[in-house]
């Protein structure tokens, strides 16, 4: 029994610790935790952006916002040439490409945070985690994404 409680203790410890490192690693990444992270801008009135599932990309992974984690797969990242939105349980980010920069990997274990980086830095508050990085920023890229 004392096993037990002692590997069951070791595993929470090592979660915890992966979430502080990859926390940090993000935030040196340019990700900002106190960063509030704005709501979908749309006109009065404005249905939510359409995404073509045959022109878009869909995955699950996990978020990081305004101070909130969420871990895989309780988000989602739908992204096409226009738009890209993450939903976590907490938060729902679309961010429109015109006004992303780049886009940023911020590798941490496990897996790596992407961050999109704007010159207004009005998302640098949420990034999306991902376990395939690089497959990721190639199939933004090919969306016209700025890699």
């Amino acid at each position: 029994m004392e096993l037990i409680v002692l590997v069951v203790f070791l595993v929470v410890a090592v979660v915890a610790i992966a979430g502080l490192v990859a926390g940090q690693v993000i935030q040196n990444a340019g990700f900002s935790v106190s960063s509030d992270v704005p709501p979908p801008q749309r006109a009065a009135g404005a249905a939510p952006h359409e995404f073509d599932p045959d022109a878009s990309l869909d995955e699950r992974g996990g978020a990081f916002a305004a101070k909130r984690r969420a871990g895989w797969p309780r988000a989602r990242l739908t992204v096409d040439e226009h738009v890209a939105r993450i939903e976590a349980p907490f938060v729902t980010a679309e961010i429109d490409r015109a006004l992303v920069r780049h886009v940023r990997i911020a590798r941490a274990w496990p897996g790596a945070g992407v961050l999109f980086v704007t010159a207004t830095g009005a998302y640098d508050g949420i990034a999306y985690w991902t376990f395939r990085p690089a497959r990721l920023v190639a199939e933004l890229e090919g969306l016209g994404w700025p890699v």
